[in-house]
């Protein structure tokens, strides 16, 4: 074996060596200095500075903590302060996000449901660290939604859906008017986010406000329908309104917990 190959290898088993230091976890420790971040998705930085994120009123949002040295070591055992100032509350401890401190990862996850119209803000410490996040609540009644009739059922009440993570199973409890409903034909209004390219969409998302991310929907796993359509339906970025056969989803491995079967547009 030449020189180049030895060196090569030792270059390798060095950097590899110290991608596993880094890897281990390190205790936490009140007087250290660390970086602190809130991981969500679509947040973004107003003319302040600030990092804010929008949601709308009474949706249930779920963010995670990460803290790391320098380094990039991940922090464990990392429990901060909550500091929320605003109408909105964080979600009682769970199974899936116990909130007793960042694990081996260095993440903690929690859970907020946005309050009331208005700029809510958010601050998590640990010792000198510290990181923010502001929440830009958006009103039900200015979301974008689409004109309803009547007789259709509204984004809000199926908003009011309790959401718990078990076992990485989503488990949802109705609301008893939504209960009602279940296995009736219902009319709601909403816009189409298609899950393939075909014009006619037999299978597809509905959401309460425009789609502007895949992996973002307003309002969370209870601002979002499953939509099957036997004769599809033409795509559009226009709302649109439907009538079709509500399912519940009490327990969903993929974060779904409305469906509408044999949806057709609304005449």
């Amino acid at each position: 074996m030449n020189k180049l190959i030895l060196f090569s290898l030792a270059f390798i088993s060095f950097f590899s060596q110290a991608d596993s230091e880094l890897a281990k976890p390190i205790a936490v420790s009140e007087s250290a200095k660390y970086q602190m971040k809130v991981l969500v998705n679509s947040s973004y930085i107003d003319a302040q500075g600030r990092m804010v994120l929008d949601v709308l009123e009474g949706s249930s949002n779920y963010l995670a903590l990460s803290a790391e040295t320098n380094e990039g070591q991940p922090v464990l055992g990392l429990q901060p302060e909550f500091k929320l100032i605003g109408s909105s509350h964080l979600m009682p401890a769970t199974e899936a996000a116990p909130l007793n401190g960042t694990d081996e990862n260095g993440i903690m996850e929690f859970g907020l449901v946005a309050g009331t119209k208005g700029l809510d803000s958010l601050t998590l410490s640990y010792g000198d660290n510290s990181v923010d996040l502001h929440f830009n609540i958006i009103s039900l009644n200015i979301s974008s939604f689409p004109e309803l009739p009547e007789t259709g059922i509204k984004w809000g009440d199926l908003m009011d859906a309790s959401l718990d993570y078990q076992e990485g199973t989503l488990v949802a409890s109705f609301t008893s008017p939504i209960m009602k409903q279940a296995g009736e034909t219902i009319e709601i209004s909403g816009f189409m986010l298609p899950l393939d390219p075909d014009t006619k969409q037999r299978h597809f998302l509905l959401v309460s406000s425009p789609p502007s991310c895949f992996y973002h929907f307003p309002g969370g796993p209870a601002g979002v329908v499953e939509v099957f359509s036997e004769d599809g339906i033409e795509a559009s970025w226009a709302p649109v309104n439907l009538t079709g056969k509500l399912v519940l989803v009490e327990k969903s491995e993929t974060g779904i917990i409305y469906q509408l079967e044999q949806a057709e547009i609304t005449e």
